[in-house]
């Protein structure tokens, strides 16, 4: 349950970082060139972070990675709240860029809150379970 719930996730992830790119590619042709970046850049990180950790062999301490989470859901928040801020600043460079940091805290947010959710209440490996 714990190896299927992480492999539900990196897909989830996965497509999230895919669909940012064509939302970025899009943005771009639309001369939202500022939105573009900040959403590309993330992008690109979240799909890194996914095909590595898909790669990975570790064994999953359940704790840690309720701990790693409870973390990024807080991160997650305050890249909503940074990104809020931008949206009070002057430019209109800086208003695309927040509301691009606004979209990825709200995608990581949900996306992480799933996977907790998600979680079994109990280390399982089940990774070579029938």
């Amino acid at each position: 349950m714990l190896y299927e719930a992480l492999t539900h996730h990196l897909k989830r992830l996965t497509l999230g970082s895919l669909a940012s790119i064509a939302a970025a590619a899009i943005a771009f042709w639309q001369d939202f060139a500022s939105f573009a970046i900040v959403t590309m850049i993330w992008a690109c990180m979240n799909l890194l972070i996914a095909l590595l950790s898909a790669r990975s062999k570790r064994t999953i301490d359940l704790r840690a990675l309720r701990e790693f989470l409870a973390l990024n859901l807080g991160l997650n928040v305050g890249y909503i709240g940074v990104g809020m801020v931008m949206l009070w600043l002057p430019n209109s460079e800086s208003v695309e860029a927040g509301v691009a940091v606004v979209i990825q805290g709200l995608l990581l947010l949900v996306l992480d809150s799933l996977l907790l959710i998600r979680l079994p209440k109990t280390a399982i490996d089940d990774r070579h379970a029938e």
